[in-house]
């Protein structure tokens, strides 16, 4: 599994078992089933009571001995349908007949009468299947519609504004025995995935410690594995008739996690190779690239020094337009990334690839907008007063009117994280520190061991290295490591407190699970993560880990409370930017996107958009292009910090320095895996719901003054 900070690199799954699972109703991820049954049901009705209303369907060009199969859909229901429904004509055929089990397309007869399908594990032309596609005519031109699908066991038939005839004809065949026992079924999946899920694990690790041409042929060639063996419709099948065989308990949780991995990947073998090595090449860039500032070359830790020190509001500028320059060079890539990701979508039956992403983490999209609407409200006139104040002081600092500041007067080239003059500078306290060593001595002191993970990581930056910071889990048998670029500064100091805190709970695992039930909900590893990161921000963990003076850190509490108040304003108010982006972008890559992104950015962050003619600023955020619809799994993370950090109070004092706050997390939260959804664990770790109530507290008190 990887884990990112929340503001840098991409939480790829890597086409691999993506952390998907169904929603409380158990429905099946491809909903345009249920409504071809409600068209079949209609079509049974019309062709009951108004049979006159059915055209007349088109000649048989099969049929099999003494059984033909006859499907007719007709005119008015079908073209309903038409533009977005499939008309699936699935077990009432292939039922007690062994010889159209499994079919796949295998080769097209010439011309417009039909297609011919073939399995490739049957005997060589024991099954034919054809579909005949009747010829419509509108003036002096024919029309050919119609095509046969496969999901599953179901033969689709696509909506048709004139009657399809299928008919199949069939000789002897051997065909394996189905297996539906959902212990075998997952046994068989787990073997077959896991050595793949190791192999792209680790050639994606070398692909970001190194950006070279092996290493990205490497990951598209081990990601492509893993994606086949996902896309492998047998294994589907198995999974999807195990998963409606009667499966409870842990056999269910691991056959939903196998069913909801495997959906995404239910598409053309092209799209889907075409779509991992869009990405990988577009990743390889972002590792890369190097702004330019003063005529050479700087990393994104040369950006942000600059944007943390200058008073050179032309040096700041420079800087922040170099951040933006990886975006020219991988916009179109990226459009066109989200023009597959959405032709992938579609061909499952969603609106967009941001419905699907939704869709299959867990979440409902509209409660996730109610969510957003609401955070929008909670916090827009505390933003705006809590802005106004900084802004004031940044003008004075770079000697302009607060209408004259831009982006480029902020510590963050996207402004997502609390500038000094909004807050405190800590990084002074930090120069002369080895923040790794404090990393490890924070969680020593809650008795958990980090020296493994930290002897396998790579920490430091340099040329062709991924300039971000992410947790992986290479094996889910305790393989953990972390990536970073550090430099001795508040930046660093939190983030590898973050990244160590999904590797810890990446070795929390009850080591007894099931191999695919040690893993973890985003949402949930985000939140400990965001709950350890922020102890930078802590006066405890500042004197006792950090060495702070006492007197100086008890001097700093109520600013530093007003400064984690001020980083969930923040950082709200950005994940309201991208989340909204993120769907704008799906629903139509061809749009004035520049537009709509400095549009929301005045909205939502009161930034005052630059003079950028049209550049495409969107595509510099690496999330869009390598962890598209995700930023929402942060939000949720800030709540989930928010309410363990008030359970942990209660149950040890707070976390500093305290074994029992390891033990709760590491026996409450750690050690269930994916036994459990992810908000039942939550509910049975702290004992209530999700709720905003414990992140909307933290911003009231530490702004209280």
């Amino acid at each position: 599994m990887r884990e990112f900070r929340l503001d840098e690199p991409p939480p790829r799954e890597l086409n691999s078992l993506r952390r998907a699972w169904d929603r409380d109703d158990d429905r099946p991820a491809i909903r345009s089933r249920g409504r071809a049954r409600e068209h079949r049901r209609r079509a049974h009705l019309l062709e009951a009571q108004h049979p006159e209303q059915l055209a007349e369907p088109g000649q048989r060009l099969l049929e099999h001995p003494g059984q033909g199969v006859v499907r007719r859909v007709p005119s008015r229901d079908a073209g309903a349908a038409v533009d977005d429904d499939d008309l699936c004509l699935g077990d009432e055929i292939v039922d007690g007949r062994p010889d159209l089990d499994r079919l796949v397309a295998n080769d097209a007869v010439a011309g417009n009468d039909g297609a011919r399908f073939r399995d490739p594990l049957l005997q060589p032309d024991a099954v034919v299947v054809a579909v005949r596609r009747p010829r419509v005519a509108h003036g002096d031109q024919a029309h050919a519609n119609g095509a046969l699908l496969r999901r599953g066991r179901s033969v689709c038939i696509r909506a048709h504004p004139r009657p399809i005839v299928l008919a199949v004809r069939g000789r002897s065949a051997t065909l394996p025995a189905p297996v539906t026992d959902p212990a075998t079924v997952v046994d068989r999946a787990v073997e077959r995935l896991r050595p793949l899920h190791r192999d792209a694990s680790l050639a994606w690790w070398d692909a970001n410690l190194a950006a070279t041409e092996e290493h990205e042929r490497r990951r598209v060639e081990t990601e492509l594995a893993l994606s086949d063996a996902l896309a492998d419709p047998d294994l589907y099948r198995e999974i999807s008739e195990a998963r409606d065989s009667g499966a409870t308990g842990l056999d269910r949780r691991q056959l939903d996690l196998l069913h909801a991995s495997a959906v995404p990947h239910q598409v053309p073998a092209e799209l889907r190779h075409r779509i991992v090595e869009l990405e990988a090449a577009v990743e390889a860039r972002f590792s890369q690239h190097r702004g330019v500032v003063g005529g050479r070359p700087v990393d994104d830790n040369e950006i942000k020094r600059i944007l943390r020190t200058s008073d050179d509001s032309a040096e700041r500028r420079e800087a922040w337009e170099a951040s933006k320059t990886v975006g020219e060079a991988v916009a179109e890539d990226v459009r066109e990334l989200a023009r597959l990701r959405n032709q992938a979508a579609r061909s499952l039956g969603y609106r967009d690839w941001f419905a699907l992403a939704v869709d299959i983490s867990e979440m409902d999209e509209a409660r996730l907008f109610e969510t957003l609407d609401e955070c929008d409200r909670l916090t827009a006139d505390r933003f705006a007063r809590w802005k106004s104040g900084t802004d004031a002081r940044l003008a004075e600092r770079f000697g302009c009117t607060v209408d004259e500041l831009r982006p480029w007067h902020y510590e963050d080239p996207f402004f997502q994280e609390v500038p000094a003059a909004g807050g405190v500078d800590l990084n002074a306290v930090f120069a002369d520190r080895d923040v790794v060593r404090l990393a490890r001595e924070t969680y020593a002191g809650m008795g958990i061991d980090t020296a493994g993970i930290l002897d396998r990581s790579d920490l430091y930056p340099r040329d062709g290295k991924c300039q971000h910071a992410f947790c992986i889990d290479i094996d889910r048998e305790g393989d953990v490591r972390v990536l970073a670029n550090v430099e001795n500064d508040r930046y660093w100091a939190d983030t590898m407190l973050h990244e160590l805190g999904h590797g810890m709970y990446d070795l929390g695992f009850d080591p007894s699970l099931p191999w695919l039930l040690r893993d973890c909900h985003l949402t949930v590893t985000e939140g400990i993560a965001i709950l350890m990161g922020g102890l930078v921000w802590d006066a405890e963990w500042l004197e006792r880990v950090a060495g702070v003076a006492a007197g100086e850190a008890a001097d700093l509490d109520d600013r530093l409370r007003a400064v984690r108040a001020a980083e969930l304003l923040v950082f709200t108010r950005w994940v309201l930017v991208m989340t909204n982006f993120e769907r704008a972008f799906y629903s139509d890559p061809e749009s004035d996107l520049s537009s709509t992104w400095w549009s929301l950015a005045s909205r939502y962050q009161l930034l005052t958009p630059p003079a950028r003619d049209g550049a495409p600023d969107w595509a510099a955020k690496i999330h869009v292009a390598c962890a598209p619809v995700y930023y929402h799994t942060y939000l949720y993370g800030n709540l989930v910090a928010a309410q363990l950090r008030t359970s942990l109070e209660g149950v040890a004092g707070g976390l500093v320095g305290r074994s029992e706050a390891g033990r709760f997390l590491a026996e409450r939260v750690f050690a269930p895996g994916e036994s459990v959804r992810w908000d039942r664990l939550l509910e049975q770790a702290t004992g209530e719901p999700l709720t905003a109530a414990h992140a909307a507290r933290t911003i009231d008190r530490g702004l209280a003054g």
